[in-house]
């Protein structure tokens, strides 16, 4: 079977499992949820299995209707609970970057892709 077979194998949700990668196209929070577990989505940008559940649905929409970084976030909580508890994705892999910066480097300053709890510590020369 080839790509296509494939291709419509998720679309038509005959299959028992999926395996996948995801990149968000911005860092928000909604960015990783949405494409991931909105039954809008499903089946297209990253909900190959079809996942839905209304609660999951009301959750993010909304996440969507509010500017307030606050109840966003309890929002995003309550959906990631609700994930867990219907077992909708099963992460097997988290990629963890490490980089190195010169000594006496000044002005870099993470972006919003550059984890928080980023660790900088400075290596001594040989």
């Amino acid at each position: 079977p080839g790509l296509d077979s494939l291709q419509g194998t998720l679309h038509d949700r005959h299959a028992d499992i999926s395996i996948g990668v995801w990149t968000p196209d911005y860092a928000d929070t909604d960015s990783y949820l949405v494409p991931l577990v909105h039954s809008s989505v499903g089946g297209a940008a990253g909900n190959d299995g079809g996942f839905a559940d209304p609660e999951v649905d009301r959750l993010l929409d909304r996440s969507r209707a509010t500017a307030d970084d606050a109840e966003r976030a309890a929002l995003f909580r309550a959906v990631n609970r609700r994930l867990r508890e219907t077992v909708a994705h099963v992460p097997l892999v988290f990629a963890a970057t490490t980089g190195a910066f010169r000594l006496g480097l000044r002005g870099w300053r993470p972006t919003s892709f550059v984890p928080r709890y980023l660790d900088v510590a400075p290596v001594a020369r040989p």
